[in-house]
């Protein structure tokens, strides 16, 4: 970045810390309040309360928009609609908080990843899009027969996005719980604590980023792994391994992880709790 776009930009960084020490400021008064009987929020005074604006950030380009009260109102209603078990409003404020603040129209070009040249398609295979931060090269995979810039505007949609995204998540939540479930089984301690944790990490870094950090292990071994019944020792078992030795998990090696490895998820899980509070949900 360039001196001139540094202090071009400067105005908005302001405005964004600003908006962050307004809204802590209104969280903790309404936090405050419920936590000492008072009505707890719907969705949309959350959503009111928590809506801010970021960016654009100085070395991906992210930029997030405050929400208005019209679109508030939209977003309120397509999570309460597709909050179903095993999510809740909650857990969907917290997700689309920590993505995009809410904003249908939140993009993030991860300049980053931006190669010399390239076309407006090529970037936006490497483009986070909308409220639940779809990548474009995701996003083609959803929608198999749309053009480019159909998908782009399908991410933008948040009555095609909540509803996409509450299909994910669900699908996240159900792998992790079994993964979880197979870790406690073989008597290992999961580093992440609970598995909405490992959900959490899972739609940052995919289920294969994920289950690396929880392996400790390489991507192709966290692709395709068993439980061993040798003193629950999690062992790869995918074709291309040949031998178990490379990537099996021992307590060693578990002692390694550390929380700083699930920030993204313990961020959330913390959020989700704090949520479930202001909302009045058990």
């Amino acid at each position: 970045m360039s001196l001139r776009q540094f202090f071009a930009n400067l105005p908005k960084w302001i405005a964004s810390i600003i908006t962050i020490l307004q809204n802590a400021a209104k969280d903790q008064a309404a936090t405050a309040a419920v936590s000492a009987g008072a009505k707890p929020l719907s969705v949309l005074d959350l959503l009111k309360q928590e809506r801010g604006s970021f960016g654009p950030s100085p070395r991906t380009g992210g930029v997030a928009h405050r929400l208005t009260d019209a679109d508030a109102a939209t977003v309120a209603e397509l999570i309460e609609q597709y909050a179903l078990a095993p999510l809740d409003p909650a857990m969907m404020c917290a997700w689309f908080r920590g993505e995009s603040y809410f904003d249908p129209g939140a993009i993030n070009p991860n300049n980053q990843d931006a190669k010399p040249g390239e076309t407006p398609e090529e970037a936006f295979l490497h483009t986070d899009l909308g409220i639940g931060q779809f990548d474009g090269k995701e996003l083609l995979g959803m929608l198999p027969g749309l053009s480019w810039q159909d998908a782009e505007s399908k991410a933008f949609d948040p009555f095609w996005a909540i509803p996409q995204f509450a299909r994910m998540a669900t699908g996240l939540l159900t792998w992790a719980e079994d993964v979880d479930n197979h870790l406690r089984v073989a008597g290992v301690t999961p580093p992440y604590g609970i598995a909405q944790v490992l959900a959490f990490e899972a739609y940052n870094a995919g289920r294969t980023g994920a289950l690396v950090r929880v392996l400790n292990a390489s991507p192709n071994a966290a692709n395709a792994f068993a439980i061993s019944a040798n003193g629950g020792v999690l062992v790869p078992m995918g074709p291309n391994d040949q031998t178990t030795a490379d990537h099996a998990f021992t307590a060693a090696e578990r002692a390694k992880i550390t929380d700083a490895a699930f920030g993204y998820g313990n961020g959330l899980n913390t959020r989700w709790i704090h949520y479930k509070l202001l909302l009045g949900l058990k």
